[in-house]
């Protein structure tokens, strides 16, 4: 057996054991898949590892805020108003 069939056996085993048909329906009911880890993810790890993303690219634009602050050239008003209102919005919703 391949090594992607083989993959996908173990997938769908770990779905029947969530009480799921297959990964599809695990996928539509907010699983995901670690492909590094070979196994299905539930609902609020996805959401986690989406906040930390997204908490990732946060920092890294207010980063690049702070380190443009002063020079007029490289960020226009609208990135820098870009980059405090989606750090607003993200303080805002909070970890999930």
């Amino acid at each position: 057996m391949s090594k992607m069939s083989q993959l996908h056996a173990e997938l769908t085993e770990q779905a029947h054991e969530l009480g799921f048909e297959d990964i599809g329906e695990a996928e539509q009911a907010g699983y995901g898949v670690d492909w590094e880890k070979q196994k299905l993810i539930n609902p609020q790890e996805m959401a986690h590892r989406e906040w930390v993303k997204e908490k990732e690219e946060v920092l890294k634009d207010l980063e690049t805020l702070q380190s443009e602050i002063f020079v007029t050239d490289d960020l226009t008003i609208e990135e820098r108003m870009d980059i405090v209102n989606r750090t607003i919005n993200f303080i805002k919703k909070g970890e999930v």
